[in-house]
């Protein structure tokens, strides 16, 4: 429910083009705990009527120990962004395989972004990802990344 809520709240911000100061205060005021009483459509209006388009959240971890102990929650993420991380560094890529595998919910997203001149490891991550059952859709390439 909070993943839905986060996710229109963002676009609605994005749609308004609101950033700075503004987008702060929004992502506080989505952040703001509410009570287990509340449905989600009063969730739902108590977003909007704060002017909150979503909630984002940044989890930066060190691979080869959250997948040894993991502290991110199974399935606590719908979409997550691997962006310029596929290189020459092979020997951790079981780890984020791991990482990916644990914490994308259920019907969620992967999406990696790469540079073109690291196109092989970007294809080579991508069939592992796909060994392992994630779905792979066609990768849009670019003059500028993949």
């Amino acid at each position: 429910r909070e993943r839905r809520t986060a996710r229109a709240t963002a676009r609605e911000a994005k749609r308004q083009g609101r950033g700075g100061r503004e987008a702060v205060e929004a992502a506080e005021a989505a952040a703001a705990p509410l009570s287990g009483e509340e449905s989600q459509n009063e969730v739902h209006d108590s977003l909007a009527a704060k002017g909150c388009a979503g909630q984002c959240v940044a989890a930066p971890g060190e691979w080869i120990r959250e997948a040894r102990q993991p502290s991110l929650a199974a399935g606590a993420f719908d979409i997550v962004i691997v962006c310029d991380c596929l290189y020459e560094n092979k020997e951790s890529w079981e780890a984020l395989e791991a990482i990916l595998g644990r914490a994308v919910a259920p019907g969620g997203e992967v999406v990696l972004a790469s540079a073109t001149l690291r196109r092989p490891f970007f294809e080579e991550f991508s069939d592992r990802l796909a060994g392992a059952g994630f779905a792979r859709a066609e990768p849009a390439v670019s003059e500028h990344a993949v």
